[in-house]
C-alpha cells in the first residue's frame, strides 16, 4: 500500500531542477559568509537528510515503538562525505 504522507515527502522537491538549473558548481560552492554554507553545502545537508527522514517515517509506520536517534548533522559521516562529494 502507498502512504500518501512518505508520497508526499518525496515529491516535495521535484521542483528544485527547474530552481536551480542556471547555476553553475563554481556559484553553489560560493559561501556567502565565511561563517555561513553555501548552496552546495545546503542542498548536500537536504539531500542527506531527506534520506534520513524517509527512513524513520518509514521506521515509525512500520516499528510499534522504534528507537529515534537524535540527529548530530556536524557528526554524520554520511553527510560530511556527501558535502565532499557533490
Amino acid at each position: 500500500m502507498v502512504n500518501p504522507l512518505l508520497t508526499r515527502f518525496e515529491l516535495s522537491l521535484a521542483g528544485l531542477p527547474q530552481i536551480i538549473g542556471w547555476a553553475t558548481p563554481v556559484v553553489f560552492r560560493r559561501r556567502s559568509l565565511p561563517d555561513k554554507w553555501s548552496a552546495h553545502e545546503n542542498f548536500a545537508h537536504l539531500a542527506h537528510f531527506t534520506l534520513v527522514t524517509q527512513e524513520r517515517m518509514a521506521r515509525i509506520l512500520r516499528e510499534e515503538a522504534p528507537l529515534i536517534e537524535r540527529l548530530r548533522p556536524d557528526h554524520e559521516p554520511a553527510l560530511l562525505r556527501r558535502v565532499r562529494r557533490i
